[in-house]
């Protein structure tokens, strides 16, 4: 995906997105950390579902490998996100990437049909689509930064707006994942 299509695309969640419930904040430079929670909660809820029958021993395999693969992805953000003094005309795109990269692996999750069947209240379902908002959420803020203009109330030096000072709302954790985030 180009970054002008991500950008517009990301214009028009956010249009969409203020609808749902958002109760939190936080900001970008805790959005990483978010994601391995989130991905340990997906993880500790195969392992729920794993015992309480309602996945077959190679379901639950072929979910493990996919989360092993998303908590590769979540440490690559946090890495590449820590690694960063702030938000800069030149790596805008390249963050971006990186969260649309998550992002599309969380939906890629979401359709998986080792998933297909669960009802939308399960907790591993709630775990994903939260952490798909969270970062789609922090894709929006990422895209509505001006370097030049910075957020009210940021400081901006010469390396840009600091992750700190980026604001993205959040939905309330889910009832139940309370566990996973800390």
């Amino acid at each position: 995906m180009t970054a002008k299509r991500l950008t517009i695309s990301c214009l028009i969640l956010a249009l969409i997105l203020p609808m749902t419930a958002c109760g939190n904040a936080t900001t970008l430079a805790r959005i990483g950390a978010g994601f391995q929670q989130a991905v340990r909660g997906f993880q500790g809820e195969i392992a729920s579902l794993k015992a309480s029958g309602l996945l077959t021993p190679e379901k639950a395999q072929r979910l493990e490998r996919a989360g092993r693969g998303l908590t590769a992805t979540a440490n690559a953000l946090e890495s590449y996100l820590n690694s960063l003094p702030g938000v800069t005309a030149g790596n805008k795109a390249e963050i971006l990437g990186k969260i649309a990269e998550a992002t599309s692996l969380l939906s890629a999750l979401l359709q998986n049909p080792d998933l297909k069947g669960l009802s939308p209240d399960t907790l591993i379902i709630k775990i994903l689509n939260f952490a798909t908002i969270t970062l789609q959420q922090a894709a929006i803020a990422v895209a509505t930064i001006n370097p030049i203009v910075p957020p009210k109330g940021a400081v901006v030096t010469d390396q840009g707006v600091p992750l700190s000072s980026v604001k993205v709302e959040i939905p309330s954790v889910p009832k139940g994942a309370e566990k996973y985030f800390k």
